[in-house]
């Protein structure tokens, strides 16, 4: 009988809410003041949708209402040897989840969470859900888009 041994390892994430946006040929990420970063514990072997509920569960965000997009920004010294404008890694299934998992071992990376509200024309937008949080005429980012969420 072959069995085989397998021991988790925890990871300490640091997750934090904004938006990405390109500045000058650079992505930068706008951290959502109200939201800010949590700590989410995560182990190596974390499934894409346990870490998408544990995102919903610790920002307090409503599932039906609400459609989040994770993400990360390759490290420092990665990015050396790209160019400038080298988009953020988008994180949509347990692959991707696990190359992020990678990245947080050996880098100092965080998870981006952008956040999505479902808008009156059945689709996503940045627009709807600054517009509900902040008021009209006080938003804080600047560019949106309309992203179809199928998730």
């Amino acid at each position: 009988m072959v069995s085989s041994l397998f021991i988790a390892v925890f990871l300490r994430m640091i997750a934090v809410c904004g938006q990405w946006l390109l500045e000058k040929e650079r992505w930068m990420f706008h951290v959502d003041k109200r939201r800010g970063s949590k700590v989410i514990p995560v182990t190596d072997t974390t499934t894409f949708e346990d870490m998408i509920n544990m995102v919903y569960e610790d920002y307090g965000l409503d599932k039906r209402r609400i459609c989040i997009e994770l993400s990360y920004m390759l490290s420092r010294k990665s990015l050396l040897k790209l160019t400038l404008d080298t988009p953020p890694v988008r994180i949509g299934n347990f692959r991707q989840l696990q190359g992020f998992f990678r990245h947080l071992k050996s880098d100092h990376v965080r998870l981006c969470v952008e956040s999505l509200a479902h808008d009156l024309t059945n689709q996503w937008s940045r627009k709807a859900i600054l517009d509900e949080e902040y008021g009209d005429g006080q938003h804080l980012l600047s560019n949106y888009f309309v992203h179809t969420c199928n998730r």
